[in-house]
């Protein structure tokens, strides 16, 4: 008998599983489940809960039913899980401020460039105001909520933070210089460890910088873009990707587990094929 689930959120509470420190996601069925001389569907909805507080998307998404013929042929179960629960996913994240983070370097590294005396090079007043080099940290937030897309095979995020650049001050004080908009674009690569779907993330193209303001004059943000672009690009990503690889657990049955699965994307949704091995 084969099964498939259909996972959408917007759940009745039943257990929950931890997806961080201060988050969970809850599943629970909806109805009751259909059983054929073929397969078993069951239709699953979940929520995400912050603090205890469920995350709620500003529209309501339609049902999500997922489709005959997905996956891999002959899979013993198939999960669809729906573009509104990456959305969800992705504000909770924004809302629990885990997407924010401080990019600091050490100012006696060798390979060290966040310093004022790299920015004192492409900006005269940051060379003026610090004749002696001193430490740069950007201050990575993020207002506006990521943004999944979903088409076949194919699965990226856009993030658009603000960055602040704050260096320190003689009397060890935080003094901001600039600060710029980014807009960021990622390929999203989706796998299965467990029960467990986990993420990695690349950049895809350039990573766009925008000044948005400057306490050290004028900013030629063609000059600045390669530094800042270099100083942010890695960080990010390893940050990112420590956050994607923790994952988030799937509906699961007591002492039945996920065996082999293969991960699809597909136009709104995404499906996990797998096979099935009942352990005590």
């Amino acid at each position: 008998m084969l099964a498939r689930l259909a996972v959408s959120r917007n759940a009745v509470p039943t257990n929950l599983n931890p997806v961080g420190p201060e988050s969970q996601i809850r599943y629970s069925m909806i109805n009751v489940p259909n059983i054929t001389k073929d397969y078993i569907s069951l239709d699953i909805n979940a929520i995400l809960f912050l603090l205890g507080k469920p995350i709620v998307l500003p529209v309501e998404a339609p049902h999500f039913v997922l489709p005959a013929h997905v996956g891999a042929e002959g899979a013993m179960a198939t999960v669809g899980l729906s573009q509104d629960l990456f959305d969800s996913a992705l504000l909770l994240l924004q809302k629990a401020g885990a997407l924010n983070l401080d990019i600091t370097g050490q100012l006696k590294s060798e390979d060290n460039l966040l310093n004022t005396s790299m920015l004192g090079q492409l900006i005269p007043e940051v060379a003026r105001q610090f004749p002696e080099p001193m430490p740069v940290t950007l201050k990575v937030r993020l207002g506006a909520t990521p943004v999944a897309t979903l088409r076949a095979n194919n699965a990226t995020v856009q993030l658009q933070p603000f960055v602040e650049v704050h260096a320190v001050a003689s009397n060890s004080a935080f003094q901001s210089l600039f600060s710029f908009d980014v807009v960021v674009n990622l390929s999203l690569q989706l796998s299965m460890s467990r029960v467990k779907l986990q993420g990695t993330t690349s950049v895809l193209g350039d990573i766009q910088l925008t000044v948005a303001s400057s306490n050290v004059g004028f900013i030629h943000a063609n000059q600045v873009r390669p530094l800042m672009e270099t100083l942010f690009r890695k960080p990010l990503l390893d940050h990112l990707n420590a956050l994607l690889g923790m994952g988030i657990a799937l509906p699961s049955v007591v002492n039945l587990h996920y065996v082999n699965p293969e991960v699809f994307v597909y136009e709104g949704y995404v499906v996990i094929s797998s096979g099935l091995l009942y352990q005590r």
